[in-house]
């Protein structure tokens, strides 16, 4: 049987060079939000909708509740020293993404026409894919669970497993390593039944 964790858990997610393609069919405004995104695993409604410059401090930034109902803060470092800077210089009010000054309510359109004009509309990307895709580039550099649950605002084990795509260059890499382990321990010949060495490498035929 399925668990219920597993129903219902779509498995799309973007690579870097994916995003910044999309990103290459938004403007200014818009591609910052999406590259914020991608950078951090944060909602859609908490960069566009609770994100003010009230709550940038020097080194960091937070919103005082999540929809875990829990502030988050998160350094200002690494992509998000760029993506900042700009913000910076686009400063028009409040928010610290905007599109042309105005709050950005509804991105749909704008991300659904961005996917088509970069040929993946076959994809069906959705806005929130882009947090599953930050975890999963987050997870695949080598940081632990934790700090990766830190940036994202999970609370749970059980929710943040939802998002732990497993990728198959992901299972290419298992293999190889396996494969390395018994390389090295077959560094010295076996004998099997008095048959003499053997060569344990797969082989096409």
């Amino acid at each position: 049987m399925i668990p219920n964790e597993s129903l219902n858990v779509r498995h799309g997610f973007l690579r870097t060079g994916e995003v910044h393609r999309v990103m290459s069919f938004l403007d200014g405004d818009l591609a910052d939000l999406v590259e914020f995104l991608f950078a951090t695993a944060w909602r859609f409604s908490e960069a566009a909708e609770r994100l003010k410059w009230q709550n940038v401090e020097d080194d960091r930034l937070w919103i005082a509740t999540s929809k875990s109902g829990h502030p988050r803060t998160i350094p200002i470092a690494g992509d998000l020293i760029p993506i900042m800077q700009r913000r910076l210089r686009r400063k028009n009010g409040d928010y610290v993404f905007h599109h042309e000054g105005k709050k950005i309510v509804s991105f749909q359109w704008h991300w659904k026409r961005a996917n088509a004009r970069a040929g993946y509309e076959d994809k069906h990307w959705v806005v929130h894919d882009l947090r599953r895709s930050a975890i999963v580039r987050m997870i695949e550099a080598g940081i632990d669970q934790k700090t990766v649950m830190q940036w994202s605002g999970h609370r749970t084990d059980s929710v943040f497993r939802r998002y732990m795509i497993v990728t198959m260059d992901r299972m290419v890499q298992a293999a190889e390593r396996v494969s390395d382990l018994e390389r090295q321990r077959a560094a010295h010949p076996r004998h099997l039944d008095g048959q003499g060495e053997r060569d344990y490498r797969w082989q096409r035929r």
